[in-house]
């Protein structure tokens, strides 16, 4: 605090000035921490939604599942529709395959495996479905 002036005290400006410029040099070395921080603060987020869009589309070829008879020629139908255009999902591919399951018993269910994966991260996700 500078000397009194009419008896009050306050400070003076080259007081201020010292204060700003150490607050401006503190700030400068602190900005790109902070900035980074708040630009990357989005990432998990939208890891989320992907996520999400992953089961979405899981979750209606599930739907098309359940609402066949889950035979054998409604697993074969659902594959089509998969591998035709019936699964446009933007950023995701659906792809289903058949697989064998080999327990020794000659009578294995029909196995369906879909896999959804996300073009812009490669995540996948995927379900079996079977004969019943």
């Amino acid at each position: 605090m500078g000397p009194k002036i009419d008896g009050k005290r306050g400070f003076t400006l080259l007081e201020f000035i010292v204060v700003l410029l150490v607050g401006g040099i503190m700030a400068a070395m602190v900005f790109p921490y902070f900035g980074k921080t708040l630009s990357e603060s989005s990432t998990p987020i939208f890891q989320v939604q992907n996520t999400f869009g992953l089961a979405g589309v899981l979750e209606n070829v599930t739907a098309a599942y359940n609402a066949s008879d889950k035979s054998a020629t409604a697993l074969t139908t659902l594959q089509g529709n998969i591998t035709g255009d019936w699964f446009d999902e933007g950023d995701f591919d659906v792809a289903a395959v058949f697989i064998t399951v080999d327990a020794g018993n000659s009578n294995e269910p029909l196995t369906l495996k879909v896999t959804v994966t996300n073009q812009v991260n490669n995540e996948q996700l995927w379900a079996l479905f079977t004969e019943q």
